[in-house]
């Protein structure tokens, strides 16, 4: 990780989202009472970050599914 403070690192990654013709991209928090906007923002990059650079494993699920059970 660089220096770059949180805004920066949000925008240094919209622009790299951008690049590669991503124009949306919503996430969902359940963010601790108290938590600052700086530690929600690095939060985000963080997840952002590990995306790009498929620093990731596909999710297998938990295996509870009931579809087809009917």
């Amino acid at each position: 990780m660089t220096d770059m403070n949180a805004k920066q690192r949000l925008q240094a990654m919209q622009a790299t989202l951008r690049e590669r013709g991503v124009v949306d991209v919503k996430f969902f928090f359940n963010k601790q009472p108290h938590a600052s906007l700086t530690n929600v923002a690095n939060d985000v990059a963080d997840v952002v970050e590990a995306m790009l650079e498929k620093r990731y494993k596909p999710y297998a699920g938990v295996g509870d599914s009931v579809q087809g059970a009917i």
